[in-house]
Formats: C-alpha cells, structure tokens, sequence
C-alpha cells in the first residue's frame, strides 16, 4: 500500500482562483483543509445524500471537476510526492524507532500515519524539517550492497542492506534486492530464486523483441541455479548482445544512493512547502 501526501498552496488565501460554478464568497477551508461550498454542505444535510444528489449531484460534480484547476496549481496543490510504499518507509524509520532513535527524532519517529489520511500540523513543520536534516546527516555512509556489472565494473543500483527493492514486475516474473542476493520469482509458478551472482545472454529474438535470458549456473550452490526469459535486460544502457556478468557486492554507501534517501527527500520537499504556505501536510 502506497503513501502520498500535499500541501494545499496560497490561491484561495490570496484571492487567485478563478471563477467557477459556487461564489467564491461562499468557498472554506475545512478541518482537513480542503476548500469546501458552504452552500453544498447545507443543502446535504438538510436533505439528506439521495435527495441531495438528485437536485444539486451535477452542481456539485461541478464543483469538483472546477477545483482540479481552480488556480495554476494543478489540484490546488503547491507540492505533491508518492513518499512510496508502507513497507518501504518503514524501513527508514528502524533506526528512528529504536531507544536512541526515539529521543534523538521524536518528531520524525511520530510523523507517518498509521494510514492513509490525516494532517501533520504546521506548526511541526519547522522543528521535523531540523531533526530531519540532522538525521540525513548523521546517516551521510550506510552499509549497503550495489549490483555491479563485472566487465564495465559500472554500478547498476545501490541499496541499503535493510532496504530490499523490487527492480521489476510484472504478470509473470519479478525481481530485485533481498539482503545482500538478487531475488528471481516467477509468479505462476511460484518458484524464487536468491544469488549474488548470475550472467545475462540475448534470447533468440533479442533483435525483434529486447528478451534476455538470465541464468546462474554454480556446481557448488546448486539450489540457486535457474534460468528465466525476461521481457527486457537488466540495464539498457549497456551492450545486451553479449554475454554480461552481473554481482552483487556489499559496500560502503553515500546515503544519497539509497532509496532511504528518495524518500525522505520527498518528506522534506513536503515539509518546506508547509513552512512556506503555512498549510499542513495531508496524507493520502
């Protein structure tokens, strides 16, 4: 399950939204600050939703299409991110959860919803932003792992070692970081594979179609043997009509090179703009 979240910008404090189809006079900020028709919600309870629907449904649906693009920002939101999956945050925060942590970014450790709805105060705003960049900077080397390819000796991605990662997915077959192994599934057949080494040959039709083949072959480690067509290489960027020898390496990380970083970076950028507007953040 994903988690987003916004923050609504100035327009309607600022007199900028254009005309619609409810006076702008008769427009609120509610208690999860969305703009809301003073009007509309009178007419819902005093007639409750079936009757509500058949006199005022098109005013409101309306209504609802016009704040998609009541002002320049689309949605009337100054700043929107997809922070990522539940999963994925949550690995950030084991460090935040632990006693340490816990005192050190008290604000941080509470921030997240449990689920995708609520507010985080402006007023929290500022001090979360300082225990997160002090955090960031604390956490500046992690320990990680990087897919390498052996012959260009080139760095494919970069993890950290509690953050595993899906590269890709799709009906069939699926892959990415588990630990310090890549992970091969193959959905219907329910069938994983874990190894940190594997090679990847063009299939057949690699011309006509981009599918690979990727395999790994080792006599002392047989269970980790397999072989699997993908729907695309590895790496496009690379050379794929040839034979490639991918590893996986652990490794000294810059916290920039972990999605850890994406994605407390996509909760700064929400912090900043509600210091700058002075609007919560709403998750969703």
């Amino acid at each position: 399950m994903g988690l987003d979240a916004f923050v609504r910008c100035r327009c309607f404090e600022e007199g900028k939204l254009k005309p619609g189809p409810i006076p702008l006079e008769d427009l609120y900020i509610d208690d999860e600050d969305h703009i809301c028709s003073k009007f509309l919600d009178q007419k819902l309870e005093e007639l409750g939703s079936d009757l509500f629907c058949e006199r005022y449904g098109d005013l409101e649906s309306d209504f609802l299409d016009w704040m998609d693009n009541a002002c320049e920002h689309e949605y009337g939101e100054i700043c929107s991110e997809s922070v990522g999956n539940f999963c994925g945050v949550l690995n950030i925060y084991a460090d935040l959860s632990s006693d340490e942590g816990e005192s050190k970014y008290p604000l941080l450790n509470n921030m997240l919803p449990s689920i995708n709805d609520g507010l985080y105060p402006v007023e929290k705003a500022q001090p979360t932003l300082n225990e997160l960049d002090r955090f960031m900077e604390e956490h500046a080397k992690v320990q990680g792992y990087r897919l390498i390819d052996e012959e260009k000796h080139k760095v494919i991605f970069s993890r950290a070692f509690d953050d595993g990662f899906c590269m890709y997915c799709d009906g069939n077959i699926n892959y990415g970081f588990a630990k310090d192994k890549m992970y091969f599934h193959q959905n219907k057949l329910s069938q994983s594979y874990q190894t940190d080494h594997f090679y990847q040959i063009p299939a057949d039709d690699y011309k006509q179609t981009q599918k690979v083949v990727v395999y790994c072959d080792d006599p002392n480690n047989c269970e980790s043997n397999f072989r699997m067509t993908l729907r695309g290489p590895i790496d496009i960027k690379l050379d794929n009509s040839v034979l490639r020898s991918f590893s996986v390496q652990k490794a000294t990380l810059d916290f920039k090179e972990t999605s850890h970083f994406w994605r407390l970076n996509k909760i700064r950028n929400l912090l900043i703009a509600s210091i700058e507007t002075k609007h919560p953040i709403i998750w969703c």
